[in-house]
């Protein structure tokens, strides 16, 4: 919920090697996207491989952008 802890989530994430970036939502939530993909096929094996990471929260989604 803030941008301070999203920062941090950014800072880990790229840290183990993903390229992390920023995504703000209307009322100033925060997110971190991790694994851009085209497919649902592949946001779903990426899924599958940031649940096993030490950073993931338990509630990690897979956002569309339609």
């Amino acid at each position: 919920r803030t941008r301070s802890n999203a920062e941090k989530l950014l800072g880990t994430a790229s840290e183990r090697g993903y390229s992390p970036m920023l995504i703000s939502f209307r009322g100033g939530l925060m997110a971190v996207g991790v694994c851009p993909c085209n497919t649902l096929v592949e946001a779903s094996q990426a899924l599958s491989k940031v649940r096993q990471e030490p950073f993931c929260p338990k509630d990690v989604w897979i956002l569309v952008n339609e």
